[in-house]
């Protein structure tokens, strides 16, 4: 009953549909951070954009403008 309910969380998903494949990789990210990270879900790393694009995740962008705004004052 647990797979169902969601209550083992490894069991759990969740989806949704995406206009495209670059708000997929943004949602994909979203839910990444949002979800806990590496230090919450079984994932190995950080979603990586597709090949042959040069996106980036903008939470992880903010992150790193903010640590480098507060080391330097």
């Amino acid at each position: 009953m647990d797979k169902l309910t969601g209550k083992n969380k490894i069991n759990a998903f969740k989806y949704s549909f995406a206009n495209s494949v670059e708000a997929c990789f943004h949602k994909t990210c979203k839910n990444f951070h949002e979800f806990g990270g590496l230090k919450a879900l079984n994932n190995k790393e950080h979603p990586r954009p597709p090949k042959g694009t040069d996106w980036v995740c903008s939470r992880c962008t903010e992150e790193l403008t903010a640590s480098f705004k507060m080391k330097t004052g």
